[in-house]
Parts: C-alpha cells; sequence; structure tokens
C-alpha cells in the first residue's frame, strides 16, 4: 500500500488534481488498484506534494511491487498479493477515508487473504 497517488492508467481514473488545485486543504479520498503485474508505463502518478518524475521513473520508490516479487520468486517471502493499493497521502479531513475508504481496502485485502501490509508513506 501507498499514499504516493498513482494509478494504473487505463484501469482506474487519477486522483483529483483539480479539485486539490481548487481546494488545497482538500486531497482525494479514494484508493486505486494497483495489480501485481502492472508495468512501469502503466503507472500514472498524481501527487502535488512530490516529485511524481521519481514516481513515473521508477514505480519501486514507493511500491516496491517487482523488488517485492523478486523475494517471492527466491522464497524469502510467501506469495505477494494479487493487488496493491493506492492512496494520496495528502488528507487534512480523516472522516470520509476513516469511514468508507479504508473499510472498504481493508475488506478487499480480507478476501484477498493478506497477511501483512507494508505501507509506503509518499
Amino acid at each position: 500500500m501507498t499514499t504516493a497517488g498513482i494509478n494504473v492508467q487505463g484501469l482506474e481514473p487519477g486522483f483529483d488534481q483539480e479539485g486539490e488545485r481548487r481546494n488545497p486543504t482538500w486531497g482525494d479520498p479514494g484508493f486505486r488498484r494497483i495489480p501485481r503485474e502492472v508495468r512501469q508505463e502503466q503507472i500514472g502518478a498524481w501527487h502535488l506534494h512530490i516529485n511524481n518524475r521519481d514516481i513515473l521513473a521508477d514505480v519501486n520508490i514507493v511500491l516496491p511491487v517487482q523488488r517485492f516479487a523478486e523475494l517471492e520468486a527466491e522464497g524469502a517471502i510467501g506469495s505477494l498479493a494479487p493487488t496493491s493499493y493506492s492512496f494520496m497521502g495528502y488528507q487534512m479531513d480523516l472522516r470520509e477515508w476513516r469511514e468508507k475508504y479504508a473499510p472498504a481496502v481493508a475488506g478487499l485485502m480480507k478476501d484477498e487473504a493478506v497477511d501483512a501490509v507494508l505501507l509506503t508513506p509518499a
């Protein structure tokens, strides 16, 4: 899981930068799904408070999914979940996130039998 505000282009829309530009204390509280097979060229980066250029060069700096796939192949870790999740880390009002989106992702991870989560903050 990451708070870097990334998405897979063509799978789900990017995070709402225009809403944040209109209201600088607001951040898109939703989430985006990142399949474990994601390729670098599919990554979109939407965070207004970090250097997206670096993420677009190597998503592993905020979501090390390829590095974990390597560890899985070596037998160093168990199986990697089929889906990772991305949030927008810039949240001033956590109510909607806490009441709606966090429980939704928790439920999705439970359905995928996720045992542990690595949170990579942006």
